[in-house]
């Protein structure tokens, strides 16, 4: 590269409140992780640049980046950083886990900040409305709502490749988002519909149901 060429961002489609959660969660339980070493890991990857929003120049992504909700990432950087957490943290339900401890996280709580006095379709809305405003490669339909039951579909965009981690990860957003809206005893399963491209020059959708059950607080049952 032109030592005065200046690197190409990355897009902008996931919001960096995704991953200011997803590293300190990691952080506290699972301290001995070398964060940073993934991020050096990815930038001999594929280029990993982002604008520096105080002073404009681009760098490259580094921790504080991430940790910083103002920032947003390609989805193939946040995928392959998934990858590689998995990678070291072989659960098959981390992001689960990860997810559904989002509700924990500030940046979260003062966007939901009267969710329980809601009723039952507004809480539905309301949860795939603040999903959708921190992720730019997918959207939201509410397919069903029925009482202590709600199924919502996401629809990715063409050429969007999705693993295990991420739906993982949506799954125990939507847990959170019930808990915020003062649900109990609340279950979610994903459901895949279409499993969608398995490179990024597809033009297919991946397409995932996630059925979530339920019981309902006294205040969502009287103004449902």
């Amino acid at each position: 590269m032109d030592g005065n060429t200046t690197p190409e961002v990355m897009a902008k489609e996931v919001s960096a409140l995704n991953t200011f959660w997803l590293i300190q969660y990691l952080t506290d339980r699972h301290p001995s992780l070398d964060l940073q070493g993934m991020l050096d890991r990815l930038a001999k990857m594929f280029p990993c640049y982002v604008e520096n929003l105080q002073s404009g120049v681009v760098e490259p992504v580094r921790l504080y980046h991430l940790q910083n909700p103002r920032y947003w990432f390609s989805h193939n950087f946040v995928k392959a950083f998934h990858d590689l957490i998995l990678e070291q943290v072989p659960d098959p339900r981390l992001g689960y886990k990860i997810g559904s401890t989002l509700h924990k996280t500030q940046p979260v709580i003062r966007t939901t900040l009267g969710m329980a006095l809601l009723g039952g379709h507004r809480v539905a809305m309301k949860i795939s409305q603040e999903a959708a405003k921190y992720n730019r490669t997918k959207e939201y339909q509410i397919r069903k709502l029925e009482k202590g039951f709600v199924e919502i579909r996401i629809v990715h965009n063409p050429g969007i490749v999705i693993n295990e981690f991420t739906m993982q990860w949506n799954a125990g957003c939507f847990a959170a988002y019930a808990k915020l809206a003062g649900a109990n005893d609340i279950t979610v399963d994903a459901i895949c519909v279409d499993s969608g491209p398995t490179h990024s020059d597809e033009d297919k959708r991946s397409i995932w149901d996630f059925q979530i059950r339920y019981q309902e607080p006294n205040l969502l049952i009287r103004l449902g």
